[in-house]
């Protein structure tokens, strides 16, 4: 069984790596949103440029920051199954790469 935030599907004989398409989306939304940052746009007009909250922007941006391989498995669909933009969000991005490696091999 592999869960994916709340689907759970069965797979019989080796399951194959499955990418996560809503985190795929989170982190692309999040790297686009933190070279706004970055070029000095505000959490509140890019929410208004992006048609979504302010708040969104706050959760998802930390997404951005994931370690290189770490995003390499995602991409594989490789990460643990736990490892989705629900807990993400939820429990927040480590700062060092090396505490994301940590915190997500116990997934």
């Amino acid at each position: 069984m592999r869960r994916r935030g709340v689907v759970l599907k069965l797979h019989l004989g080796e399951a194959r790596p499955e990418v996560d398409q809503t985190l795929v989306s989170n982190i692309i939304n999040a790297q686009r949103w933190m070279n706004m940052i970055l070029d000095g746009k505000t959490f509140s007009e890019i929410a208004r440029a992006e048609g979504t909250s302010k708040r969104r922007i706050q959760d998802v941006v930390d997404l951005a920051m994931l370690a290189p391989d770490i995003l390499d498995a995602i991409a594989a669909g490789e990460q643990p199954d736990g490892l989705t933009s629900d807990y993400l969000i939820k429990t927040g991005v480590p700062a060092l790469w090396a505490e994301q490696r940590e915190a997500f091999a116990k997934l």
